[in-house]
């Protein structure tokens, strides 16, 4: 009987420790809602230079934008953290997992580009099981059903990723940048 007892207290611990987290996260949706927007320009850009033949201009289209989304973030988060004062626990283990998965799916891409490891036209499809462990461990710790919602689609976005190539940057453009806008928007973290 004690062990349920120290369960139930464990599980209340927990909870609040979530609770707080969300309510210190909340004022950096602003950021989500940022990089929502970068990556749809980005996926529906490089989309379009393709339809064009530019294909040369995608990559310095990416970088200019992950460039600016890297600066315009850590200014809206230092200014965040000026004014709260406080900086979530949390959000110093959501940083590094996306940085992390941001490096494995650059990695791909050098990968592919330098060896030719893969084909280019499937890394979007690589891609999005990295995002969707990425988004399922940020439930985890933020107790998301948005971001577990979020997981399972972008598993589910590699299939058509897959068997069409062509129209892949569209649909990790609109899924994820639409899923991050979402993320920035709701209230549950």
């Amino acid at each position: 009987m004690k062990d349920l007892e120290s369960a139930d207290d464990i599980r209340t611990i927990l909870g609040d420790a979530a609770s707080r987290s969300r309510r210190f996260f909340l004022p950096y949706r602003k950021i989500f809602i940022l990089w929502g927007i970068i990556q749809i320009v980005a996926g529906c850009g490089s989309h379009i230079m393709l339809i064009l033949g530019r294909d040369r201009w995608i990559a310095p289209l990416w970088l200019s934008l992950v460039a600016f989304g890297i600066l315009a973030s850590r200014l809206l988060s230092r200014r965040l953290q000026t004014r709260s004062g406080v900086k979530p626990a949390l959000l110093g283990y959501f940083v590094p997992l996306w940085t992390g998965g941001s490096g494995v799916i650059v990695t791909f891409f050098i990968l592919s580009a330098a060896f030719g490891s893969f084909e280019m036209q499937y890394l979007v499809a690589l891609s999005l099981p990295v995002l969707a462990l990425c988004s399922l461990v940020s439930g985890s710790l933020f107790r998301s059903r948005t971001l577990y919602a979020l997981s399972a689609a972008f598993l589910a976005a590699a299939i058509p990723c897959a068997v069409f190539p062509e129209w892949a940057l569209l649909v990790q453009a609109i899924l994820l940048g639409g899923g991050l806008v979402l993320l920035g928007i709701k209230r549950d973290a």
